[in-house]
């Protein structure tokens, strides 16, 4: 009798491609977004579509808003974790995670998973390196910033950072929401284009997007500055890794 073998690797051995897991972000607008992406540059390398599954979790708004203004939610933690045996069980090869904020929780999922768990923080403080970069801001929630998750991949990198001021930050935590919820408004993006702004006098070469949601707010020629839109950076290393050893059909 023939050995059995897991879908997912009999998908393998027939494409080289692998399967990604996603678990919804704090926005699933920006999740169907980054999965979309992912499918129309798959669809152009390799002829075929990617394997991918999503898992979107069913947050209530108080706890978006909970972990966003930088507390700790169990209700989130509790879904992610699901969601991450969910995925894994479903054959998926590796898992990512398309938001900055509840990145606070990847040591924890990183031990409970049997597959590799892809950090933004690593990826962007990797591009940053790449790019030459010695000083950048990052923009994000109170949670991102406040559990210093960028700061500590870039340090490791040789990279400074600055961050927006109190008052700055209390209305990033806002914009969020608002963008969450559909109300984002041009005044948004103005006072949003001002704290980057602030950010350049400070020094900064770069402003790290870190949250996912932001990316496409501002473009260079809003800000005078070069943004990383953490999303991009996390499609990048994503597609890489799903079409490494793929064969066209």
């Amino acid at each position: 009798m023939g050995k059995f073998l897991p879908f997912s690797m009999k998908r393998s051995i027939k494409t080289g491609m692998q399967k990604l897991g996603v678990v919804g972000g704090m926005g699933t607008e920006t999740s169907c977004k980054f999965c979309l992406a992912l499918n129309a540059r798959v669809r152009s390398a390799l002829d075929r579509q990617p394997d991918i599954s999503m898992d979107v979790l069913p947050l209530s708004k108080k706890a978006q808003e909970r972990i966003i203004k930088g507390k700790r939610c169990e209700e989130h933690f509790e879904l992610m974790k699901k969601s991450v045996l969910s995925l894994q069980g479903g054959g998926c090869d590796f898992i990512v995670i398309p938001c900055n904020t509840v990145h606070i929780f990847l040591d924890e999922l990183r031990k409970i998973s049997t597959v590799p768990i892809l950090s933004i923080m690593e990826e962007v403080a990797g591009f940053c390196s790449d790019k030459g970069f010695t000083k950048v801001g990052v923009v994000g929630s109170s949670m991102t910033i406040r559990s210093r998750l960028h700061e500590k991949e870039l340090s490791n990198k040789g990279i400074a950072v600055v961050l927006p001021h109190r008052a700055d930050q209390d209305f990033l935590d806002d914009l969020v929401l608002h963008i969450l919820d559909g109300s984002f408004t041009q005044a948004h993006k103005r006072r949003f284009a001002k704290i980057i702004e602030g950010l350049a006098l400070q020094g900064a070469e770069s402003i790290i997007l870190a949250c996912t949601d932001f990316g496409g707010l501002v473009s260079e020629k809003d800000v005078g500055i070069p943004t990383v839109d953490t999303l991009g950076v996390l499609e990048d290393a994503t597609f890489d890794r799903i079409i490494k050893g793929a064969k066209r059909p």
